[in-house]
């Protein structure tokens, strides 16, 4: 939904400027311009209900509504120049067409925007991956206790650099994970899980 959000601000800028190079005027109340207002009213209303709930379910809930709301504004801002005539926004596939310039502009300008939403996409999925895992090395690294023998002291997410320096100390003492060496209490574990080492 933040790309949603990057994508409807992005169009509402550019729009406002075309508006004014063309109109003369940087805003007027045209059903097309009104209902896409609104849809970005409701985007950005999608992000304050998530902040401003705290219980998860709720706030799932909640911003599921809002979504489905947003989700019926877009076929209106599409179609409301055909239910409503305007002056101001045509209806060009309707009435003929485009030139085969427009046409090749707006075909590549489309798949530039396509390519460029998937490539944000994936950026913030990876992100939020990361988080997760790092969540998860937290409640593992926290959760370890300290004296275990499997782990020779070490938590078993610590890396391996910490592991291998810990092995370099000697068979008596092994490293703390702040790097002060402690008596050895059990052998040394050299394998870690490696879905959290990636």
């Amino acid at each position: 939904m933040e790309i949603a959000l990057l994508f409807v601000i992005m169009t509402m800028i550019t729009g406002d400027l075309w508006t004014r190079f063309e109109w003369g005027v940087w805003w007027t109340w045209e059903p097309r311009l009104t209902t896409y207002l609104i849809l970005m009213l409701i985007v950005i209303a999608y992000f304050v209900l998530r902040n401003a709930v705290d219980e998860p379910e709720k706030r799932a809930t909640f911003a599921s509504v809002v979504s489905i709301i947003a989700l019926v504004d877009v076929p209106i801002c599409f179609m409301v120049t055909r239910l409503i005539p305007s002056s101001v926004h045509p209806v060009v596939l309707r009435e003929g067409g485009m030139s085969f310039d427009m046409g090749v502009t707006v075909l590549v300008v489309l798949i530039g925007m396509l390519c460029l939403g998937h490539a944000l996409y994936r950026l913030r999925f990876r992100s939020l991956r990361l988080r997760e895992r790092l969540e998860a090395l937290k409640e593992i690294f926290d959760e370890r206790p300290m004296d275990d023998p499997f782990s020779g002291g070490l938590p078993a997410a610590v890396s391996p650099v910490v592991a291998h320096e810990a092995r370099e100390v000697g068979p008596e003492t092994v490293l703390r994970p702040n790097g002060e060496p402690r008596p050895n209490k059990g052998k040394i574990r050299s394998e870690y899980p490696t879905c959290l080492l990636r």
